[in-house]
């Protein structure tokens, strides 16, 4: 321990001299349990020869990772120190701090093997901690906290319906705002309807396997024939991979037009591999059909995480243990590899037969969500929210629904305008006139007769251009003209008559 730093180290290597007091220096040794060096053993290795350089005043150059049942493997570690550096000056912040309260809870994917992950859990509960949300990251995290939103139930009243005017197809997208608004709702969201055609035959399969040997040593299969439902599996104790896979190809190649559905990516690069490693069943893949992709962006349920494990209980599924997961799978197959004890086994074969049947109950929703959206409802649609009403307010909702599908058409032409002026009694009429800019725009049209003009009579037909008679006690007529007004003396015009 140094400047109040611990790193226990498994071994210490001498190598060559250096300018230290005993004239030679150390390298960190750690030993790990599996067949694979991750990212987070590397930087485990370069913290031990971070703390030993400060012992010895001298950064080792390389470290050594022992895997399990592999030959020792030398890492470069000056590439690391930087990083390593960061995070203790980050760890001696929070030791240095005077206050008693404890650091903000953020769950993340290493919870499962974290010892306290129940108290976390429970506080993230209580809080109604955003990280609850699976897909929440910590850059998300910073974004939604700048904007004042620190809890799920804030989270689901940001999201806005929106209709897309572009023509070409968004890209498909997880939106956490529709998913916390589906948990508050408790409504099934669909941003596109999941398309799942039923077929005579329908296989699921789920495979179990240790990502870190890159081995597979077990594969069930539900073959589903209209109401019938066959459970088989395939157990390999060890070096069996190879058979095991044999048979399943030839068993799925008995129901050459029956869709193989799965969950997740793991079962497609695992069938990929195998075809490639033993040469056979390369067409399998082509007939694999992922169900996460009908739920992925596509249709939000009502809860917290698209794992398989959180769906299949929505929708039905059990599993007999109730820390079933694929990390327990590990724990499992290991524990059995050690004591060979049958209940291990047992334990790992009824896991892999109740996903399979989560994948299966998890289809036939998807198809009941495509059926029933219209009706059911708990199902409702992200971009056109359904108008749940009595059977007189749909009424009148479809009498609006073809007042509006009818006004679109040549709208511009038969439309009626209401301007904001007209539909106030003490608005203004407009000003009688020539309209402003025009020559006679100034014009004042009187209102009533105010004046007498006293006009001369004509003497000549305005129409022949001839005399008429002077005598303007009786009707001027004349063949052709028609009777005349009999103004013998000056005409009368009010002022503003048409002359």
């Amino acid at each position: 321990m140094v400047d109040g730093m611990k790193g226990p180290c498994d071994a210490l290597v001498r190598v060559g001299a250096s300018s230290g007091k005993d004239g030679f220096s150390h390298e960190p040794v750690r030993v790990i349990g599996n067949h694979r060096i991750g990212r987070h053993q590397i930087l485990g290795l370069a913290y031990l020869g971070y703390v030993l350089g400060q012992l010895q005043h001298h950064l080792p150059a390389v470290g050594t990772l022992v895997r399990a049942g592999e030959r020792p493997c030398r890492v470069k570690l000056t590439s690391r120190y930087k990083e390593v550096r960061s995070m203790v000056a980050v760890l001696r912040a929070w030791s240095e701090e005077s206050t008693a309260d404890a650091p903000p809870v953020i769950l993340n994917k290493h919870c499962p093997e974290c010892p306290y992950r129940v108290d976390c859990y429970e506080q993230a509960e209580r809080e109604d901690n955003l990280s609850l949300l699976d897909r929440m990251t910590p850059r998300l995290l910073r974004k939604y906290h700048q904007k004042g939103v620190f809890t799920v139930n804030q989270l689901s009243y940001m999201f806005r319906p929106r209709r897309s005017r572009r023509k070409a197809k968004p890209p498909v997208r997880h939106s956490l705002e529709l998913q916390a608004m589906a948990i508050r709702t408790g409504k099934i969201y669909i941003e596109q309807m999941p398309v799942l055609p039923r077929h005579l035959v329908e296989l699921y399969v789920d495979i179990e396997g240790n990502p870190d040997r890159d081995s597979y040593y077990l594969i069930g299969l539900l073959v589903c024939e209209g109401d019938e439902v066959r459970h088989h599996f395939w157990w390999a104790d060890g070096v069996e991979e190879e058979q095991i896979w044999l048979v399943f190809v030839e068993t799925a190649s008995a129901f050459p037009d029956a869709p193989i559905y799965h969950y997740g990516s793991y079962e497609r690069k695992a069938f990929q591999m195998l075809a490639k490693r033993y040469g056979r069943g390369a067409e399998i893949s082509k007939r694999l059909v992922n169900v996460a992709a009908s739920v992925y962006g596509k249709v939000y349920f009502p809860v917290r995480s698209n794992g398989l494990k959180v769906l299949g209980r929505f929708v039905g599924a059990t599993w007999t243990y109730p820390e079933a997961s694929g990390l327990m799978s590990l724990v499992w197959r290991h524990r059995w590899e050690m004591t060979k004890a049958e209940q291990h086994r047992l334990a790992l074969i009824q896991y892999n037969h109740e996903d399979c049947e989560a994948v299966r109950l998890l289809v036939e929703k998807l198809r009941q969500i495509g059926r029933n959206a219209d009706s059911e409802t708990t199902i409702d649609f992200a971009h056109r929210p359904k108008q749940n009403a009595t059977d007189l307010g749909r009424g009148v909702h479809r009498q609006f629904e073809r007042i509006l599908r009818y006004a679109q058409q040549n709208g511009h032409e038969r439309s009626l305008r209401i301007r904001p002026e007209d539909l106030t009694t003490e608005s203004k009429r407009k000003k009688k006139g020539a309209p402003k800019g025009h020559q006679a725009y100034q014009r004042i049209v009187p209102e009533r007769a105010g004046r007498i003009v006293a006009v001369t009579s004509k003497r000549k037909c305005p129409r022949h251009h001839k005399a008429l008679v002077p005598d303007s006690e009786q009707l001027a007529e004349r063949e052709g003209c028609g009777s005349v007004p009999p103004f013998a003396s000056d005409q009368v015009f009010a002022a503003g008559w048409p002359k």
